[in-house]
């Protein structure tokens, strides 16, 4: 039973990754001999498939795999296995797959049953998102969250606090970026979860 209620179960949808964040073990970096694999459609749909006979009162699907929406043709092949089905579903993603994401593909993705995304934002600290290899663009973080929550899909943010040389301003500019996002949400009437 997930946060919302409902029967859920959980697929992942690949292995490997192609970020390098500074404080993950999946890190490409310190994994160079593994290969990213990635299931294909039909693989996908054919398990949830089998999970529907299974769990007769399944109501939503997780997935957990940062790469199952990594970009925008990933996000259309996602759209296109789940409009299959009459689910919602649940998925980890990048801050940034949704950069080249336009309103109607984030409608149609809602559509399919996408109904909340967990999202490593990490820190609102530009200088803190550098250090650990990720996009410090903090405005192009806002845009991003702001369009997802504009299409009616809820985020569940991960932050981290105490990297090494972080400081109170740094710890602030996380908070202000999750009031942020906090005030997006209630604008659109919509979901933000934190875990920190």
């Amino acid at each position: 039973i997930n946060h919302y209620g409902e029967p859920e179960a959980h697929i992942i949808t690949g292995r490997g990754c192609i970020y390098n964040c500074a404080f993950c073990a999946a890190a490409k970096s310190i994994n160079g001999d593994i290969v990213i694999r990635e299931k294909s459609k039909e693989s996908i749909i054919a398990e949830i498939r089998y999970l529907q006979n299974i769990y007769k009162n399944l109501k939503s699907v997780r997935i957990l795999d940062d790469l199952f929406l990594k970009n925008n043709e990933s996000i259309i092949k996602a759209i296109s296995i789940f409009n299959k089905f009459s689910l919602k579903w649940r998925s980890m993603a990048h801050v940034f797959s949704f950069k080249d994401s336009n309103k109607n593909t984030l409608s149609e993705l809602r559509k399919s049953g996408c109904s909340e995304l967990f999202i490593g934002i990490d820190s609102g600290s530009p200088k803190i998102l550098k250090k650990i290899n990720k996009n410090h663009n903090v405005d192009l973080i806002k845009q991003n969250l702001t369009k997802l929550l504009e299409s009616n899909i809820s985020i569940k943010g991960y932050f981290i606090y105490g990297f090494p040389d972080e400081t109170e301003e740094d710890f602030k500019m996380t908070y202000d970026l999750a009031v942020f996002i906090k005030k997006q949400s209630q604008e659109y009437k919509t979901s933000f979860r934190i875990s920190v």
